[in-house]
């Protein structure tokens, strides 16, 4: 690899020797994708914060890590195992907190940003198109590639941190026009579209391909629950939830979506693999996501919510005059959003809670409840893994987990 004289001297060891086993990651992560070159970074994103995943030697890792290495560049954290003010309201342990707390200070000692989401691009910290990043979290990895049209790969959470601190990262896979393009043809016949149930399909049949997406029918915005907005075609929203879905159950880092992402047009899809998906299809699916009929918990916010999204779920329980069930209420979202929508949170909160910091995904969800209602397609993936909480699963849109209540 042709390394400039800063990049070798860092690797080298004059900046310290953090800096230097950073370099050596990215320059050797660089070497086995066949990359010529490092390039610099405007931003990261870290993944690896929750005790619940990485514990007492991950903890351990990251205060060796951290005794000489700061990062270069803006660099956010995805979420945490626990909201920090409401941590025993949840149900988290004292130990579970104290564990929690070193991995932060960790971090902070860094020079990461205590953001704690996986949406950081829903709030000041958006990146721009174009921008070369370094992301680890699976959702954002594939929001800013596909809707934002900044360049990232699917860093891990270690990796990203090493390119976070040299400032650069090998220039291979999704920093290349070649690999953006698409490799697959996926056609939606359906007039009605959850597109969190849309992005769990779409992975399924992909894997780690790059798919373009044409939905042949307009949009019916009349379906109660189903669009979050009005307006006919896919709001941004519903792209995160899209592509979280598909990266959770293929690999997907990028997609097109004919008529809404950046450079749809620019794309040809002549000659590739054309796959039909039908209503059949999505209602196929959203049964199998489903193995409970009730629940302990509703828990919405994977990705976390934004403030429309706070606003829409606080209308829908506004008018929500059935019985209570007795279920808890979960809404996770990141400080900025929370305080930009103070009256959708009071509304909300009348019913449960509005967490910050972290997600029903990697809080140890398993201590309290033991069946969740969610309408994320990704959450309902993971959540029924025993490594991520052992649930017993509802799947379905807003209005409908809400109605659980």
């Amino acid at each position: 690899m042709d390394l400039s004289v800063t990049e070798q001297a860092i690797l080298d060891g004059e900046e310290g020797a953090g800096a230097a086993t950073a370099m050596e990651l990215v320059v050797g992560l660089g070497t086995i994708f066949g990359s010529q070159r490092l390039i610099p970074i405007s931003s990261a994103q870290v993944s690896g914060v929750s005790y619940k995943t990485i514990g007492e030697a991950g903890a351990h890792w990251l205060e060796e890590f951290g005794a000489d290495a700061r990062v270069r560049v803006p660099t956010y954290l995805n979420p945490s195992g626990m909201d920090s003010a409401q941590w025993q309201s949840m149900g988290i342990s004292q130990e579970f907190h104290d564990g929690q707390e070193r991995i932060l200070k960790a971090y902070a000692r860094i020079g990461v940003e205590l953001s704690q989401t996986c949406t950081p691009y829903q709030t000041h910290r958006r990146p721009h198109a174009g921008e070369h990043l370094a992301y680890a979290e699976s959702s954002a990895v594939v929001f800013v590639n596909s809707v934002i049209g900044a360049r990232t790969n699917r860093e891990g959470g270690p990796a990203a941190l090493a390119a976070a601190i040299v400032g650069r990262t090998a220039e291979y896979g999704f920093h290349l026009p070649a690999a953006r393009a698409p490799q697959v043809l996926i056609e939606v016949d359906s007039p009605t579209v959850n597109f969190a149930l849309l992005g769990n399909v779409v992975g399924g049949l992909v894997g780690g391909k790059v798919p373009y997406v044409r939905l042949l029918h307009p949009l019916d915005d009349d379906l109660p629950g189903l669009r979050w907005y009005r307006g006919g075609r896919p709001t941004e929203d519903e792209l995160k939830w899209f592509g979280a879905a598909a990266a959770a159950s293929g690999s997907v880092a990028m997609f097109h979506l004919e008529g809404r992402t950046p450079d749809w047009q620019q794309q040809s899809v002549e000659g590739l693999e054309r796959i039909t998906i039908t209503p059949q299809m999505l209602a196929s699916t959203s049964t199998k996501l489903t193995n409970a009929d009730k629940v302990d918990l509703v828990a919405i916010g994977c990705p976390h919510c934004s403030v429309e999204e706070l606003n829409t779920i606080a209308a829908l329980l506004k008018d929500h005059d059935g019985p209570r069930s007795g279920a808890e209420l979960w809404v996770c979202t990141n400080h900025e959003n929370r305080a930009a929508a103070p009256e959708a949170v009071e509304q909300i909160e009348r019913w449960g809670k509005v967490i910050v910091d972290t997600c029903m995904v990697v809080c140890p969800i398993e201590e309290l409840h033991h069946s969740t209602a969610v309408p994320s397609a990704k959450a309902a993936k993971y959540l029924r893994l025993e490594s991520f909480g052992g649930q017993k699963v509802f799947f379905g849109n807003f209005a409908e987990v809400l109605h659980l209540l």
